[in-house]
């Protein structure tokens, strides 16, 4: 039997597993629960009074495991401050527009006389994982209407798409966020099973390591957006370093948050046959 439960985690764990346990009782036999999901609150793993705990006091064969889809998240949030300094430079331009409500339609206006797809910037939020790179794609999709109002605003930020390197770097985000983003949604099909999504981050950081190697090599096939640019300018040497430096700190990421020695797969091959 499998039982997905949504639960509040500001909850005390005791008050939690004493409410679940009088809902769920005569319907779940709690000795038959053999794994947990959380999304590692302290209110559900804490070794102490965490929810987890209480569980394993009634089937102590009930394993905790953090979610792949929140580890994913974790894996790629870090990145070097040249990496960071411009998403932050991303987030600046984005609100300069967003917060104003002038400045919105005023800009709408200019991407409607540009024929653009969009006319609208997406606002990025740490709670929404997926909007990271989808407001990066957008930005880079608009930065022609983005440098010329922000030029006839007077604002220095309008300076930025006017340099290759940082509208290379823009577009290197905007492809590696989209192939994380991908792989965050393949956590989600109906037919996913745990076993399925270890191996798909198993794929995912041999892919990583061999990117690294190939931009070594001077190789950006992998990623679309970044290699058109790279047909009209050559990258400089620190440009491909900076690209390998995080793709080196992504697979040390996936790797503390997602270690191969805890891989559910182990020891359990006859199951995915």
């Amino acid at each position: 039997m499998l039982c997905a439960l949504l639960l509040p985690t500001n909850t005390p764990a005791a008050e939690l597993f004493k409410s679940l346990n009088d809902y769920l009782s005569g319907k779940l036999n709690w000795s038959f629960c053999v794994g947990i999901c959380t999304d590692g609150a302290a209110a559900m793993t804490g070794r102490l009074s965490g929810f987890t705990t209480w569980v394993k006091e009634v089937t102590s064969e009930c394993e905790s495991t953090h979610c792949v889809t929140h580890r994913e998240m974790l894996a790629s949030q870090k990145m070097s401050p040249e990496l960071s300094n411009l998403l932050q430079d991303v987030i600046k331009i984005i609100n300069h527009i967003k917060v104003h409500a002038l400045n919105s339609c005023l800009f709408a206006w200019l991407c409607e006389e540009k024929d653009s797809e969009h006319m609208h910037l997406l606002l990025h939020t740490e709670v929404r994982w997926f909007s990271e790179g989808r407001s990066l794609a957008r930005v880079f999709e608009l930065q022609e209407p983005l440098q010329k109002f922000l030029l006839e605003k007077q604002s220095p930020l309008g300076a930025h798409f006017s340099g290759t390197e940082w509208v290379a770097k823009l577009a290197y985000l905007c492809d590696i966020f989209n192939l994380l983003n991908e792989l965050n949604l393949s956590f989600q099909r109906r037919t996913t099973t745990v076993f399925k999504s270890a191996g798909k981050v198993a794929a995912f950081k041999a892919k990583v390591e061999l990117w690294g190697q190939q931009v070594n090599t001077g190789i950006f096939d992998m990623f679309q957006t970044l290699a058109e640019i790279l047909k009209e300018t050559e990258p400089g040497p620190s440009f491909s370093q900076l690209v390998h430096g995080h793709l080196s700190q992504l697979s040390k990421e996936f790797q503390h948050h997602v270690p191969t020695t805890k891989d559910p797969q182990t020891g359990k091959e006859w199951i995915c046959d």
